[in-house]
């Protein structure tokens, strides 16, 4: 979607499984990688979805791969347990993926200022 006039790529996660989690990161890994147009923006809804260790292991792996790829990442959905995983996964790619309460609020960061 292009919003304030820059592409941002947006995947919602709302409520899937963990087994479906884990091979939609690794769907959106394997299409960030193959990307040639440069920088992205990236917004994940993970509303509602079950956290697992594999998960959280595929979000790991995945963040320190694309991380070359991706200029900001917001996370919108972000409660609880998923908000300890985040920071994990923050920890070990320096991604700096943030947490947003709403799309409206992660869109208005991702285009905001500089990219990181």
């Amino acid at each position: 979607m292009v919003h304030r006039g820059k592409t941002v790529i947006v995947h919602d996660y709302q409520g899937i499984s963990a087994t479906d989690f884990t091979l939609a990161i690794r769907q959106l890994t394997k299409a960030l990688m193959a990307d040639k147009s440069g920088a992205t923006l990236l917004l994940l809804d993970i509303t509602g979805c079950t956290i697992s260790k594999e998960v959280l292991l595929e979000f790991k792996t995945a963040a320190i791969e694309a991380k070359t790829k991706v200029t900001k990442t917001a996370v919108v959905g972000v409660t609880g347990i998923q908000l300890f995983f985040l920071n994990i996964v923050n920890t070990y790619s320096s991604i700096g993926a943030e947490p947003r309460a709403t799309r409206q609020e992660a869109l208005a960061y991702l285009v905001s200022g500089p990219s990181s």
